[in-house]
């Protein structure tokens, strides 16, 4: 691994070094996309907890500069979403569900990329590849329990912050709520992106970018460790798992018991769409 990581960083500073500096450059884009929180055991439970399409959207600037050869160091500010919405429903239980899954991210690319620049194509391909730091700013999750039998009342169940809400869903009236020990999704992360597509020439020195992106996030988006909530009405503390087995043997996120033994796979969100952006070179072009 290290032996790799070396014959990476050679190879890198090579193509930096071989190449004349041919400038800086900014510019902003518009990033749209099907938002995915990806988790193998919610994939597998079917009809119950289907996913359903999810658009995301992420708007940002970036900067970076371009050597003589083509090659291109990228960064930049991007502020988006992480969602996911779901929908189910299944005979084994007298109820359906609608859920949704909303964050807001703060992501700080680091890209290598490469283009030609040869003054001759008004059209050139470009592509690039890098890693990405990910904020977690915010997030919320709305719980939806549509019982078939209407002389029960629905519940809905709200969570944001540090805190766990149940209602009544027609009357609005507080069933239970709960203050948690910690969130259920991790305030850092880090994730790799690609980008494929074409720059078009505008002018001497603006660039239209039409870009195919992928994101996905490596390490876990949910907290792992064990969460306490308090439960604020009644004043008692009962220590429970965010995420438990179900009887079924389905781990999906709103298949839960009360239970203390759980093995929840990671949620890891994956967003595929199209980059649409403009970048303005601060030279001239020979």
């Amino acid at each position: 691994m290290k032996k790799l990581s070396l014959i990476i960083c050679c190879t890198i500073i090579s193509l930096i070094a071989s190449a004349q500096a041919y400038g800086p450059y900014i510019g902003a884009n518009v990033f749209a996309y099907k938002s995915n929180l990806f988790n193998s055991d919610d994939l597998r439970v079917d009809s119950f907890q289907e996913y359903v399409l999810t658009p995301g959207f992420t708007g940002g600037f970036d900067f970076g500069y371009l050597f003589e050869n083509g090659v291109s160091i990228n960064s930049g500010l991007h502020i988006g979403q992480a969602n996911q919405r779901y929908r189910g429903g299944d005979s084994t239980f007298p109820f359906q569900i609608e859920a949704a899954t909303n964050l807001t991210q703060v992501k700080i690319p680091i890209t290598i990329g490469k283009q030609r620049m040869d003054g001759e194509h008004k059209t050139v391909l470009i592509y690039s590849a890098g890693l990405y730091y990910v904020y977690n700013a915010s997030y919320s999750d709305d719980l939806l329990v549509d019982f078939t039998d209407k002389n029960t009342k629905d519940v809905r169940v709200t969570t944001n912050k540090k805190s766990k809400v149940e209602k009544w869903d027609i009357k609005d009236t507080i069933l239970n709520s709960y203050l948690m020990s910690s969130r259920p999704y991790t305030r850092h992360g880090f994730g790799a992106v690609a980008n494929l597509g074409i720059s078009y020439k505008l002018k001497e020195k603006l660039f239209l970018n039409i870009l195919a992106r992928g994101e996905f996030q490596i390490n876990n988006l949910e907290v792992t460790d064990q969460i306490t909530y308090t439960n604020t009405r009644a004043n008692v503390n009962n220590p429970i798992l965010p995420v438990t087995r179900h009887e079924f043997g389905n781990y999906a996120k709103y298949m839960t018991r009360l239970q203390q033994n759980h093995n929840r796979s990671g949620t890891h969100p994956f967003n595929l769409g199209i980059s649409i952006g403009l970048r303005y070179f601060l030279f001239e072009f020979n």
